[in-house]
């Protein structure tokens, strides 16, 4: 065989691998982006969307402090629900120190819960909790609070939260309310806020909800 005729062929050969390689390449693509199409659907099943019939939302809000920062967090920081649901908050904490509140400015007025016990502390003025908790409002009107809970020791007795022995703490409160008018809603700690405790709730436009 001829020089020529080899080098053709060998070059043949070369373009035939080169386009072996790119076609499992766009096969191996192709399924990679087949999952992730599939993993962002997946995701996107769970968010709200527009123009759906309204629902209520049961949210568990659990306070925590952060390894990273040693502050006051929310968990979660970020809620999405659409224009017209109502969501129905129950309030968590097990911060033996100081107490803490679920605050948010509604177009309807200020929603507040106050998750805080006698012996606690109100981290703005430095004073000790005496009594029930107080301060508590839905539609920007006074509620009753209905804060219970209680503080414990290491043997899971029951010790007032100011106690050196108090090494736990279960505290809640619930409340419901409704967001008619979409937009970007900040809650945050009435006592906490300056250090950063606070998060985002987000609510959809909806056209499936009429006032």
């Amino acid at each position: 065989m001829s020089q020529p005729a080899k080098r053709s062929m060998g070059t043949a050969l070369i373009v035939a691998v080169i386009a072996l390689i790119l076609g499992i390449s766009a096969i191996g693509y192709a399924a990679y982006l087949q999952s992730q199409v599939g993993s962002a659907q997946s995701a996107a099943s769970s968010i709200p969307k527009i123009n759906q019939p309204v629902k209520t939302w049961n949210i568990t809000m659990e306070w925590t402090n952060t390894v990273s920062s040693g502050q006051d967090r929310f968990n979660p920081q970020f809620l999405t629900i659409a224009q017209g649901d109502t969501v129905r908050i129950t309030f968590l904490s097990n911060d033996t120190a100081d107490g803490h509140t679920f605050t948010i400015q509604l177009p309807t007025g200020i929603f507040q819960l106050n998750d805080s016990l006698p012996g606690q502390e109100n981290f703005l003025t430095k004073t000790i909790f005496s009594g029930a908790a107080t301060g508590c409002q839905s539609n920007g009107s006074p509620v009753n609070c209905n804060t219970t809970g209680e503080c414990v020791n290491g043997t899971g007795t029951t010790v007032a939260c100011d106690a050196p022995s108090a090494a736990g703490a279960r505290i809640q409160s619930t409340g419901t309310f409704t967001v008619k008018e979409p937009g970007r809603y900040r809650y945050y700690c009435v006592y906490h806020e300056s250090l950063g405790m606070q998060g985002f709730l987000i609510v959809l436009p909806n056209a499936g909800f009429t006032a």
